[in-house]
Formats: C-alpha cells, structure tokens, sequence
C-alpha cells in the first residue's frame, strides 16, 4: 500500500539514492542557465554496502546467480520495488518520460527502467504504460534494455481500450506512400510474425473496435494475404500462419457493420481464387457465426 509504513520506510531509503540537485538561487545568470541546459536532473547513488536493518524488510543482502544487476543495482532494485511509481513523480518533481529520457543518459539505465517496468506492470499504471511504450520502445514491438528483451504486448495490454487499438494497429505492418509494397512485404515479414504474438492481446468481452480502426485492420489483412501469396520467400517463411492467428485473433473486435467488407474485398489470384484460401475459409466461417448470433440477438432485444 503506497501510505504504509513500509512504503514510507522504502521511500525514506530510496531517497538517499535518488540525490535531488541542491535548488538554484535564481539569479540572472542561473535563469539564463536553467534555460540553456534545462533543468537540473537528480544523480543515482545506490547503497554502498548493505544495511542490516533493511533485512526486517525482506530486503535481501546476496543477489541471486541469475541477477543481471549488480550488487548495489540489486539492493536498489528491492529498495524501489516496495515504492509506488507516483514516489518517483513526487521525489523528483518529472514525468515519467521525463525520468525515462533522464534513466537512458546514465549509467544505471539498466536498473532503473527495469525497475519501472516491473512497476508498471504490478500497478496496471496506464500513464507510464503509455509513457514506457513512447519513449523506451518508440513505436516498436520490442525493446533491449540490458541484456533483457521486453514485449510492448506487455504494456499494451494496460492501456484504455482506444488508447489499445491505435497502439496496436500502428504496430501492424503496412507499407506506406512512399514504399514499394512488394519490397515492404518482402523485407518485414519477421516482423508480421513479431505482430501475429502482439495480436493476442486479452479484451473485454464486449470490446469491439472503431470503425475507422477496423478499416485499417482490414485492409492491412488484406495487403499481407495478397503479398503471402505472391512472394514465394513469404509462403515458407511462417507468414501465412502468422496471418492466420492475427486473423483469428482480431475477428472477433470487428463491429457488424464492416463485417461483409472483410470478405467482399478479399484480394484474389490469377484463377480468382482468394489469396491465403485456408485463412479465406476459416474467416468466413467465424465472421459467418458472428453475423448468425447478432442478428439473433438483435431479433430478440426488438421483441
């Protein structure tokens, strides 16, 4: 709990890491340089040695084997892991992407965004979810912090419901105005496959996403089952069933309206036959019980 006394005694202690800079006076001069350079950013002073009095706290003095951190990094980490996000707001007076930004130019970058990962993810914290995903992954479905690789999915998933779509949809490949489509597909069918595991995303029961975004959704299946079928490279790749999962995942957000559009608009071959005909059929038939059970439900609510 962020009010318990155990929360104040971790903050209390983490304080003496996290070494605030001493305030300016205000001067003329100190204006001019607060506005050339910025603000003055705190410094990481993790412990030096281990304090006994930290083991009434479950902080544990040896670090595992299999820690990546360092010694003082680990007595850091367990210091902050009993500390809420919103210590680390009121501490030192930044953002979240203002401490990511400041985390990634020292030295303990490592440490400290591993810690607010950690954190993000045991508070469900949306605003430095989104804050995480726009700074430390910039648009990507994956980051290196370290040695550690982290999944955006991971984040994502905390986000409000439209906040989700449009950061998920963004990661979908799709080629744009300047790119060569054949060339796009060729080059990014790796990262198609990265996509069809972000695709599984959980949502609500009744979640259902915008129009405007089931557009984008559909026409991006429709791009990636046209390139699958004409790019032999592709076809051996893994792509056609990375397709076929992001399909099977995503069916079930697209509104009625749009429905019909999924299969009318469905790109063809030579023979005019459906491009990526297994993952034709197995959408018609699921967007075919969708339709079934709306208009069923649909009936009865006008009875």
């Amino acid at each position: 709990m962020p009010e318990s006394a155990y929360a104040r005694r971790m903050g209390e202690r983490l304080a003496a890491c996290i070494v605030l800079p001493e305030p300016r006076k205000g001067g003329l001069l100190d204006r001019v340089a607060a506005a050339l350079s910025g603000p003055d950013l705190p410094e990481v002073n993790p412990p030096q040695a281990f304090d006994p009095e930290w083991k009434k706290d479950m902080v544990e003095e040896k670090k595992p084997p299999y820690e990546k951190l360092g010694q003082r990094g680990w007595w850091l980490h367990q210091l902050a892991k009993g500390t809420p996000l919103s210590w680390w707001e009121a501490h030192t007076g930044l953002t979240p992407a203002a401490l990511f930004k400041w985390a990634q130019k020292g030295d303990w970058s490592y440490a400290l965004l591993r810690i607010w990962w950690e954190g993000i993810l045991r508070e469900r914290h949306a605003v430095w979810a989104r804050a995480y995903l726009d700074v430390v992954f910039q648009g990507g479905m994956d980051a290196m912090i370290g040695e550690t690789r982290l999944e955006a999915a991971e984040l994502i998933g905390i986000l409000p419901q439209a906040e989700r779509e449009a950061a998920m949809l963004e990661r979908f490949p799709y080629p744009g105005p300047t790119d060569s489509p054949d060339k796009f597909a060729h080059n990014n069918d790796k990262r198609l496959i990265m996509f069809s595991h972000m695709s599984s995303l959980r949502w609500d029961e009744d979640a259902v996403f915008s129009e405007e975004g089931s557009r984008h959704l559909i026409k991006c299946l429709h791009f990636w089952a046209r390139h699958l079928t004409d790019d032999e490279k592709m076809a051996y790749s893994g792509g056609p069933y990375a397709l076929a999962k992001i399909a099977e995942a995503t069916a079930g957000l697209l509104p009625f309206p749009v429905l019909d559009t999924v299969l009318e608009d469905w790109p063809r071959d030579e023979a005019g036959l459906p491009c990526c005909s297994q993952i034709h059929a197995n959408l018609s038939a699921s967007l075919a019980a969708r339709k079934t059970l709306y208009l069923y439900f649909a009936g009865e609510n006008a009875s």
